[in-house]
């Protein structure tokens, strides 16, 4: 349900790829995992 929700979120918001991938590139994986835990 989180996996498709973040897809579709993607889809809508092509900023939250950008976001997504400077994160990991920042390697803040740890609000990833947050997030993750969160929904």
């Amino acid at each position: 349900m989180f996996k498709l929700k973040i897809h579709l979120h993607k889809n809508v918001w092509g900023k939250s790829k950008k976001w997504t991938k400077n994160l990991i590139m920042k390697r803040d994986w740890r609000w990833y995992i947050v997030i993750k835990n969160r929904a």
